[in-house]
């Protein structure tokens, strides 16, 4: 197993530097895979709970690994920035922030990146 690993780093070394303007080490090369691997996980993780029918929906916080298990990527296909959706609503960015805060607009994505649907955000208030 450990043959295979130097393989797989030596060889991620040599595809990552053959496309950057610096020489990598093994240290890069091991970085690049623990991160790719991580990625990957992750989006293995998101089919896995999509399958199980379990809805998606975060808004808090950053992302740790607890809340990957839990999550799944049903995700409005109608997804704003909270600048675009401010200037459709006719509000300012800071009032969707703070209707994101207090849970009156549902929001997606990771903290200071949030996506707003617009379906939810036109709709009627009941």
């Amino acid at each position: 197993m450990d043959e295979r690993r130097a393989a797989l780093l030596e060889d991620t070394r040599i595809f990552w530097q053959a496309r950057t303007s610096r020489t990598l080490t093994q240290e890069d090369a091991r970085q690049a895979v623990e991160n790719m691997s991580g990625f990957l996980g992750t989006i293995l993780r998101w089919a896995a709970a999509e399958t199980s029918g379990r809805e998606h929906r975060y808004s808090g916080g950053s992302m740790s690994s607890k809340h990957l298990k839990t999550v799944v990527p049903t995700i409005p296909s109608d997804l704003v920035s909270v600048t675009e959706a401010a200037q459709i609503a006719g509000m300012t960015p800071r009032t969707i922030w703070r209707k994101i805060r207090n849970g009156t607009i549902k929001a997606w994505g990771p903290r200071r990146c949030y996506r707003i649907s617009l379906s939810e955000l036109l709709a009627p208030v009941k």
